[in-house]
């Protein structure tokens, strides 16, 4: 080799380094390693070894989003690519650049084009956006080449034919002079294509409002006064989309239209007011320009709009009202709850911060938190691999390093996720790294628990993960000289006294917080994707003002949940009409009422139950053909005989009331309502044999947190009476009979109704769903030990009057088929109390 010549392998990493790049991620192989040693004879690259291939293609994605350059990743042949290619194929589907070199097998090649093959590639890279393959047998590294080629610049500009890129400025130009009501759309491409300081300038030069789109947090500062919000269709914040929606003309840059990127397939932009920037096309208000990217139109635009201001009268007023992001909950302290969380850690998040989020509960999450200027975020929101977010971490940590960037780089991992790639916690560590780490434990995958088997075993995990110990078992500990911080939060209290810590604010140290949520806490865009995706809940209502009422609770829902009003559902054919009207694969009915205030038996009590029950079967085995699951809501008044009781009630036990005992008193009206209801639906399962299974809930004394709408307690349900009458100070000098023993929290009574859908082996089936027996006296002693405020509303003495004798029931299959697992009445009590008390 002379003096004018350097081998292949050297060639191809010079033409790396020349693009700003500086480090090459991947595992050594043995077809590789003749490739390696030439990283070693380019000064300025490094070298960084990730533990397995899969990390680091998701270290090398990572790193190509946060240098906006074409990441390098270097693999062996067969095990290796494949091995990597989950993480090629995120790269692809999201436009993060990536050169994918591999290290193969000894074959024959073209010498005389190895040069030009090399610079095609990284060219073709660079443009795209796309990853490349270079393929290198393990005998060509060290073929030498002409050092001069070397002198000749790759060609990395984006060039488009000039007449068509003029005629497609002009017409944005006169679309935005006639515009009433602009707005920019800037998507994630944008970014991905090099556009993100022209789509900034572009905002600030015509002050349109703007919006970002769930993959594109964070392309605009979000202090800015026009910025209006995360714009997902039918998954945005209250009034974001229709902001966007009304108006006449949208500059949509880069666009990216997937499934989590559009709320689920719910945009409604018509294209005839739509300008779509996008890397291979523009459309122009319905017109289409093939093979014309966006990026030279989008920089004569900013010119010509800069440079013609006034003309265009540029910039325009600001939105009069702008849509303030969604408010930290006020309550700041109990369990946490996702609501919550992940608007704290936005307030928690610092300029230039660098977020990392799994594509878990957490990045839904974070589309609500508000983040401040020039922060950066990374999530994979269209590919969505789990567990790709710790590599990712490692590389932007590794290009935060390369770019002096003096912000935190910030994970977002899920337990289930962290799963799948912890391993490169430890290349973090190895490399002196210190990103904090958020690590969400919530038992399990529970994005798939939103969409389906939210109670099943393939949504778990091994739960017994001691996440506390990772760090050090990664090699942060005293013995090496590492420092680093854990602890795990399942409080509001204890989150708020991690996020204070001067420490933690500084990143001084690798931090991992662990945060403890529900299995089955999920954000609201969460909930809301899933039902636009897999179908929205349907409810039949009494009156509009109850619909109303419901909406008003969670205001979030507006968009899953839609109804009827059904005014009387005693009537004949009453849900014939919303029956029809509604697609739906399964049915809860839940309507007949619990009280013992009727004034006319038959009218007030007994016609709702039964024939409301016959007429919602009756509904759907005529008009619902896809419909496969009903459960109502019984009663265990339907089970048991108060005159001669049974020693345990088993699944065949029914009341064996009567037509004449029903008109006794209002008490043996409504046992008798719930009992003819039962009894004429299993008759109807019995004759008609209709197309769907039937299963019957079957509570005793509901108690727990009331209806979110409640506006009085006037207005409270009778099961909960006993409970305000106590705060009320009604129990001050004797204790009511407590008259019925057993009892449930409705949050339980809730999740069997939803198991009971989801358990096959449900159907055909009744269920007792009782927690235990209780006291008048061991509700009051829960409410005088926890809440001292209450004490003189309570009898000194406290007497139980729960009889020694009472029946057994047998609650077997709903802890078995269900897989209940009921909450005490301590837990009950006090969370009911909590809400009355706020």
């Amino acid at each position: 080799m002379t003096k004018s010549q350097i081998p292949i392998g050297e060639y191809l990493f010079r033409r790396i380094a020349s693009l700003g790049i500086r480090h090459i991620f991947g595992v050594p192989g043995d077809f590789n390693l003749t490739i390696l040693d030439h990283v070693y004879a380019v000064p300025e690259l490094e070298w960084l070894g990730c533990c397995n291939e899969l990390n680091a293609a998701y270290a090398t994605d990572g790193y190509a989003r946060i240098r906006e350059l074409p990441g390098v990743l270097l693999t062996t042949y067969g095990v290796g690519e494949l091995s990597a290619m989950n993480g090629v194929a995120g790269a692809y589907a999201e436009h993060a650049g990536m050169i994918h070199i591999v290290g193969m097998t000894s074959r024959k090649v073209n010498e005389e084009t190895l040069t030009n093959d090399i610079d095609h590639a990284i060219e073709d890279c660079v443009k795209s956006r796309l990853p490349v393959y270079i393929f290198i047998p393990m005998d060509v590294p060290s073929i030498p080449v002409p050092l001069s080629a070397l002198d000749k610049p790759l060609d990395l500009e984006i060039k488009n034919d000039g007449d068509i890129e003029s005629k497609i400025l002009s017409k944005i130009l006169d679309a935005v002079s006639r515009a009433k009501n602009p707005s920019i759309l800037a998507d994630v491409l944008t970014i991905r294509h090099g556009g993100r300081d022209l789509v900034r300038e572009l905002a600030d030069l015509t002050q349109f409002p703007t919006f970002s789109c769930p993959l594109s947090k964070c392309i605009i500062d979000e202090d800015k006064p026009y910025y209006m919000g995360v714009y997902s269709a039918n998954v945005s914040f209250p009034g974001v989309q229709e902001a966007l929606e009304i108006s006449d003309l949208i500059i949509n840059t880069g666009t990216l239209q997937t499934d989590s990127n559009t709320g689920g397939f719910t945009r409604k932009i018509p294209e005839e007011k739509v300008i779509l920037l996008e890397h291979n096309k523009c459309v122009v208000l319905g017109e289409e320009f093939p093979n014309i990217h966006f990026l030279p139109v989008l920089r004569r635009l900013v010119k010509n709009l800069k440079a013609k201001a006034t003309q265009y009268n540029l910039p325009v007023a600001l939105p009069a009202a702008r849509i303030n992001p969604p408010q930290l909950r006020s309550d700041r302290s109990g369990q946490l709850i996702q609501d919550f969380v992940w608007q704290r850690i936005g307030q928690f998040l610092q300029p230039d911060d660098i977020i990392v989020t799994d594509c878990g509960t957490g990045q839904f999450g974070m589309f609500d938190a508000t983040f401040p200027p020039a922060s950066r975020a990374i999530t994979s929101t269209f590919w969505s691999a789990i567990g790709f977010s710790v590599g990712a971490c490692l590389g932007a940590c590794v290009a935060a390093r390369e770019m002096k960037h003096s912000g935190r780089v910030i994970l977002i991992v899920g337990d289930g996720s962290l799963q799948i790639s912890v391993q490169d916690i430890g290349t973090c560590i190895r490399f002196g790294f210190k990103p904090i780490i958020f690590v969400v434990n919530n038992n399990g995958y529970s994005i798939e628990r939103a969409i389906r088997g939210a109670e099943l075993s393939y949504n778990d995990i091994n739960s017994n993960w001691d996440h506390q110990q990772l760090l050090g078992f990664f090699g942060a500990r005293p013995d090496t000289g590492i420092a680093s911080f854990s602890t795990e939060c399942h409080t509001v209290e204890e989150l708020e006294s991690v996020l204070s810590n001067d420490e933690l604010k500084r990143a001084e140290h690798i931090s991992l917080i662990e945060l403890f949520f529900s299995p089955f806490d999920y954000p609201w865009r969460l909930v809301t994707q899933v039902s636009n995706t897999l179908g929205r809940p349907f409810a039949t209502v009494r009156s509009e003002k109850k619909g109303q009422d419901i909406l008003g609770a969670f205001p979030t829902a507006k968009s899953q949940l839609s109804y009827a009003i059904v005014e009387d559902i005693a009537r004949e054919n009453a849900f014939d009409e919303a029956v029809r009207t509604a697609k739906f694969d399964a049915v809860l009915h839940v309507a007949s009422p619990y009280h013992y205030k009727a004034v006319d038996i038959q009218k007030d009590l007994i016609d709702p139950a039964v024939n409301g029950t016959l007429n919602i079967l009756k509904a759907v085995s005529e008009y619902a053909p896809t419909v496969k699951r009903v459960v109502i809501t019984s009663s265990f008044s339907a089970v048991v005989n108060m005159k001669h009781p049974e020693k345990t009630y088993r699944e065949h036990h029914f009341n064996p009331i009567t037509r004449e005992e029903a008109y006794e008193d209002g008490v043996q009206a409504y046992r008798a309502s719930k009992t003819f209801a039962e009894l004429a639906a299993w008759e109807f399962m019995q004759v008609k044999k209709p197309g769907f299974s039937l299963t019957t809930m079957n509570p005793p004394l509901i108690l727990g947190p009331p209806a979110p709408w409640l506006v009085s307690m006037d207005s409270i349900n009778t099961s909960n009476e006993r409970l305000r009458d106590l705060c009320q100070g009604k129990w001050k000098d004797e204790l009511p009979p407590t008259a019925s023993w057993y009892w449930v929290d409705v949050r339980d009574v809730a999740r069997a109704h939803v198991r009971a859908l989801e358990k096959l082996d449900a159907g055909g089936r009744r269920f007792f769903l009782i927690q235990g027996r209780m006291s008048n006296a061991q509700i009051a002693q829960v409410a005088a030990d926890e809440y001292p405020q209450l004490k003189d509303k309570i009898p000194e003495t406290l007497v139980d009057d729960t009889p020694p004798d009472l029946w057994e029931v047998d609650t077997a299959p709903s802890r078995n088929i269900l897989g209940l697992e009921y909450r005490d009445l301590r837990t009950c009590i006090v969370d009911w109390l909590k809400l009355l008390i706020n």
